[in-house]
């Protein structure tokens, strides 16, 4: 059995790792993936109308959908087993027949489960997190009318942490859950005293924060992956388990030495991003300058511009439409931008973002 407090402090140092990176994949979220997880409950909580450019929203999603397709290709088998190079040398020809057989028919059983439309959405979901640099993937323990189930945790829920060669050895999944939800997923667990009756009472809505934290163990004879699930506030561990394999997948895109967390090709192409983004929004302050121009008026008390009403058939009044001094009321008309170059610029600047993107999306023809 694990140490609740040594488990507790690993798991507490690798959130405190993880804030560097929170600014940075805050900042991608909003120009990539903007209104993410709306309600609060995420990292974010800007509402996007900063944005003038849907270049960076749409190719990521393009991004998320080529990367499904070339990982897993929907329709087709996931994978092929058969005997490795090693295996085959340490085996007669006619036994390595024999073996491939057998793993033919393991993988005939094991394939179905990824032909589901719940692995199709769950693999779209953390390949659209993977093009900001982290995502992760659970497979879980189902019933007989589901066996399987697959699952995408945010990267705003998960904490890493690498050992020296960069292999990930802690997974530390933060979450908010109500009492009676922690309860009906580990009935048998270790609760406080009288957790488990105001869980079953009007107390069971309440939310708490549940820790659930994924350890490599070893070198050892029981080397493995523990793992340990705590209530945010308990001297306890509330269950514990152990794992032969890693039960969460962790892929990240692009991964810098000596840091557990990826950088996606939103990242790469952030500050094209940004800087369209400004480019638009200037444009469109130009256009409507354009458009509606700049007045001026007399400040001589005739003419009120907070309560003259803009429209057709409207009068407004007025001491003087001309004379020597000019009407009371008169358009200045700035001097005209080149809105050729305006689109010049964020014509290449949309370029690169979906090169960087990788949506070279061929014409329709």
């Amino acid at each position: 059995m694990a140490d609740l407090e040594k488990v507790k402090k690993r798991s507490d140092d690798a959130w405190s790792n993880r804030s560097g990176f929170d600014a940075l994949y805050r900042e991608a979220f909003d120009y990539a993936i903007p209104q993410r997880r709306p309600g609060g409950d995420g990292n974010s909580v800007r509402s996007g109308a900063f944005l003038f450019d849907m270049t960076a929203p749409t190719s990521t999603m393009h991004f998320a959908g080529n990367l499904q397709r070339d990982l897993f290709p929907s329709g087709q088998p996931p994978a092929i087993l058969e005997a490795g190079p090693v295996t085959a040398m340490a085996l007669s020809s006619r036994e390595v027949t024999t073996y491939n057989r057998m793993l033919e028919r393991q993988a005939n059983r094991i394939n179905p489960f990824f032909l589901q439309g719940d692995w199709d959405t769950t693999l779209h979901e953390a390949c659209i997190e993977r093009a900001v640099g982290t995502a992760a993937i659970i497979p879980i323990k189902g019933d007989h009318n589901e066996p399987v189930r697959f699952g995408s945790i945010s990267i705003d829920q998960i904490a890493l942490e690498c050992d020296a060669y960069g292999r990930v050895v802690l997974i530390s999944w933060k979450q908010t859950f109500t009492r009676d939800q922690i309860l009906s997923a580990y009935p048998e667990g270790r609760y406080p005293e009288n957790w488990r009756d105001e869980a079953r009472s009007s107390k069971g809505s309440e939310e708490v924060t549940f820790y659930q934290v994924f350890f490599m163990r070893g070198p050892s004879r029981r080397a493995g992956w523990q793992f340990v699930g705590y209530l945010g506030n308990s001297t306890e561990a509330v269950v514990q388990k152990r794992y032969r394999t890693q039960p969460i997948a962790v892929p990240r895109y692009y991964r810098v030495p000596g840091e557990a967390y990826g950088r996606g090709v939103v990242l790469t192409a952030l500050p094209s991003i940004k800087t369209v983004n400004k480019a638009q929004e200037i444009a469109l302050k130009s256009a409507a300058i354009q458009m509606m121009g700049i007045w001026g008026y007399r400040a001589g008390g005739t003419f009120n511009p907070d309560t003259a009403r803009l429209g057709p058939g409207e009068f407004w009044p007025m001491s003087a439409t001309g004379g020597v001094l000019g009407p009371d009321v008169q358009r200045i008309d700035p001097a005209g931008g080149r809105m050729d170059i305006a689109k010049m610029l964020i014509g290449n600047l949309q370029e690169q973002i979906r090169e960087a993107l990788l949506d070279q999306r061929l014409p329709e023809y």
